[in-house]
């Protein structure tokens, strides 16, 4: 005597199957690739943000006009002064994060390359959307901007 299974079970058993299988590959993905942290220590971050909103508000007093262009290669800062002046002899960095990955993050330091136009390097970068965190000095000046930013 053969055993006849009907089709509208073995389609209920595959399909149950199917869903346990996808359910145990999500629940393996989300355990082995943890989430991006941007801060190791939130409560750290939290008690010095009253630095942060100082140093935006100094970054606001100066009054420096600061503009970014983007291209495959670089990053391109033009700053001015109140009067529209260049602001010439700064030194600073870009940090360039990539909230889906760290792989693509990069520090890139500002370069003179006109009065007041400043080069930052992202060579073999990928698009996409990125926090830049930029930090300009002159002597005791310091001018902050954080923004999030959609390079090509």
């Amino acid at each position: 005597m053969k055993l006849k299974i009907h089709p509208w079970v073995l389609g209920i058993i595959v399909g149950f199957m199917v869903v346990v299988a996808v359910n145990a590959t999500l629940i393996i993905l989300g355990i082995t690739h943890r989430p991006l942290l941007d801060a190791e220590d939130y409560y750290q971050d939290a008690l010095k943000y009253q630095e942060v909103i100082d140093g935006r508000k100094a970054a606001r007093a100066l009054g420096w006009e600061v503009t970014y262009a983007f291209t495959d290669e670089t990053l391109v800062l033009t700053v001015q002064d109140k009067q529209a002046r260049p602001v010439v002899g700064l030194s600073g960095e870009v940090r360039m994060r990539r909230r889906d990955t760290r792989l693509l993050d990069k520090n890139s330091p500002l370069v003179e390359r006109a009065p007041g136009v400043y080069h930052a390097d992202r060579a073999r970068q990928r698009g996409g959307i990125f926090d830049l965190h930029t930090e300009l000095r002159l002597g005791d000046l310091r001018w902050r901007d954080d923004r999030q930013q959609n390079l090509p």
